[in-house]
């Protein structure tokens, strides 16, 4: 889930013309953006499809809105043995695609601004990797629904890529502000690099974080999170991801990177993530993904679901994705959403990756009567129970 926090276009303009005054720095200039255009059978917008209290939805002929993010990096000193200083940013910008002339007011952000120093020792430090500031720290995510599954991002600090012989240990410290008598300081300990078996290296996280507060009464507990995750490469041509995630307290929600400080150690979820990234042929690709939830006492979502895509020759591509999401509450009916996408595609290569994509694509989406009222809110489709939506749309990263 792209989730935008509030920025300043002046903060963005005025460290984008520090980098590149320094004229004797190479800049490195990198980003992502998706932009288009849509519509609803019947009339109106375009309408995108998420089940509700799932936490992401799948994506391809599904998302209704522009959001891009502009970043610009240089090493400011480079040794004459590998010794690195570097300085990054980082700035997102999401618009509703309304029409040519788009104020962002708050919808501008700034994502990263960082400072990053390497190859500085010997040793067990000879490839460790000391930073400051704010960024995104090794983020783990779904692509196919932009879930963000294992993401500590933030402002903080910390060293990576220790060498510790059977794998590589990492320690981030980080903050999360909430108002100027509250935040919640975080713990993320890593150790990444572990080999099981042939072509498989397992991760292992741990999460903790306490609330530093000045409040009358307050009642929130500590919480603590960890993640297993198991890669496999050479899978059908491309890779394996499984992840199980256990957490409690603030961390109870199942978001690592916005938890909530005044959660109590009975709050608690439990999560299950697969992925499989394939390359079949020249011809055929995609990905098919798995998510298993349970949030205590709150709901269980199960989510399943993959994009094939099928390569005419270098530039045309035909896709389909199909997706499945359903919610059991524990204090309501259980609703499903099912959505699928047929989208034909121009792009430079023949693989799942290749990008710029620009897409022209059709979405049927059809719900359960327990969704009725709460998909497409004050939308033409309220009431319904399906709609079918089309549109272009082109995605890009660098």
């Amino acid at each position: 889930m792209t989730v935008i926090r509030k920025g300043l276009l002046p903060a963005a303009v005025a460290a984008s013309a520090a980098l590149f005054s320094q004229s004797a720095f190479a800049v490195d200039f990198f980003g992502y953006f998706r932009a288009g255009v849509g519509a609803t059978a019947g009339g109106g917008d375009q309408v995108c499809f998420q089940a509700p209290g799932a936490a992401a939805k799948y994506r391809l002929g599904n998302e209704c809105e522009n959001y891009g993010e502009i970043g610009f990096g240089t090493n400011m000193y480079e040794g004459e043995g590998g010794e690195y200083f570097r300085l990054a940013t980082r700035f997102a910008l999401s618009t509703e695609r309304a029409q040519d002339w788009e104020s962002l007011g708050d919808d501008w952000a700034n994502r990263e601004l960082y400072a990053e120093a390497g190859n500085l020792f010997g040793g067990v430090l000879s490839d460790a990797r000391f930073w400051v500031g704010k960024r995104f720290y090794q983020r783990h995510d779904l692509h196919i629904n932009d879930f963000y599954y294992w993401d500590n991002s933030g402002p903080g600090g910390g060293v990576e890529n220790i060498d510790v012989g059977f794998g590589r240990l990492s320690y981030a410290y980080r903050q999360n502000r909430f108002d100027d008598d509250l935040v919640f300081a975080a713990h993320d300990l890593r150790l990444a690099g572990i080999s099981v078996n042939p072509g498989g290296e397992l991760e292992v996280g741990l999460n903790y974080g306490t609330a530093l507060e000045d409040r009358d009464g307050f009642g929130g507990d500590d919480g603590w999170a960890v993640t297993l995750q198991h890669f496999q490469g050479g899978v059908l041509g491309g890779f394996n991801k499984l992840a199980v995630q256990y957490g409690v307290g603030p961390y109870g929600g199942g978001s690592l990177a916005y938890p909530d400080p005044d959660a109590t150690d009975d709050v608690e979820f439990f999560r299950i993530v697969e992925q499989l990234q394939f390359q079949l042929s020249d011809n055929w690709s995609g990905m098919v993904a798995a998510i298993y939830e349970d949030q205590r006492d709150v709901q269980r979502w199960y989510s399943v679901g993959a994009r094939p895509v099928y390569h005419l020759n270098e530039y045309v591509d035909l896709m389909v994705e199909v997706g499945y999401d359903r919610v059991d509450p524990d204090d309501g009916s259980a609703g499903d959403l099912t959505k699928v996408t047929f989208a034909a595609a121009l792009s430079p290569g023949m693989n799942f990756w290749a990008r710029p994509s620009l897409r022209a694509f059709v979405t049927y989406a059809s719900w359960s009567d327990e969704f009725r009222g709460r998909i497409g809110v004050d939308t033409p489709v309220e009431n319904d129970r399906d709609a079918v939506t089309f549109g272009l749309q082109t995605e890009v990263w660098w």
